[in-house]
């Protein structure tokens, strides 16, 4: 009896989807139940097992199914890519409306980004302390989205998000919010958002 084994792997390509890769072991075992070795194992050896016809259109089918996980490959980085693209890496955000509110958390949401809702005011005294903390750590986390909202300038917003005291930060992670902090404290903030970035 001969024996041998086969290993099977799949790998993962960025550029081409999956491949399959199909390797023999140089060892096998004969008929006198001695392992033996050899560079080609199935080089001299018939292979018993019945073998499967396949043809043209099963490739063509197969080439049509790759071309379309790359193609779904390729649309899904290209919303990602977009998404980022209205982002500003390192950098607040002003926002001016609830639909840029919206936009920019969307695309956050896509990219898979944690965002950072700061609300405050001009004549906030403790907003003016704290604010270029926050300044400061958008610079230190540039994957962060960090979004600065004016209350009295987007009084709908602010509304909408319940927002009681000034300053408050409301972090959001694919469109959730996953806590909320109204501090003066710069280093209770820093740890919100290092604990929320990592």
């Amino acid at each position: 009896m001969i024996a041998s084994t086969l290993f099977l792997t799949l790998v993962v390509d960025d550029l081409c989807g999956v491949c399959l890769c199909v390797s023999a072991i140089g060892r096998y075992t004969s008929n006198d139940g001695e392992a033996h070795k050899d560079k080609n194992p199935f080089a001299s050896r018939k292979r018993n097992a019945p073998t499967e016809d396949i043809s043209n259109e099963d490739i063509a089918e197969s080439g049509d199914n790759q071309e379309a996980a790359q193609l779904s490959k390729a649309k899904a980085m290209d919303a990602i890519a977009e998404a980022a693209s209205v982002l500003k890496d390192g950098e607040i955000i002003l926002i001016h409306s609830g639909s840029e509110l919206d936009e920019k958390l969307d695309a956050a949401s896509k990219a898979s980004r944690l965002s950072v809702l700061y609300f405050t005011t001009t004549w906030c005294g403790p907003c003016r302390y704290v604010g270029p903390v926050f300044t400061s750590l958008a610079g230190k986390y540039p994957k962060v989205v960090f979004l600065k909202v004016d209350i009295d300038e987007t009084r709908e917003v602010a509304a909408e998000w319940d927002i009681r005291s000034i300053p408050t930060f409301i972090f959001v992670r694919n469109g959730e919010e996953v806590d909320e902090l109204v501090t003066v404290d710069k280093n209770v903030l820093k740890q919100k958002i290092a604990q929320h970035a990592s």
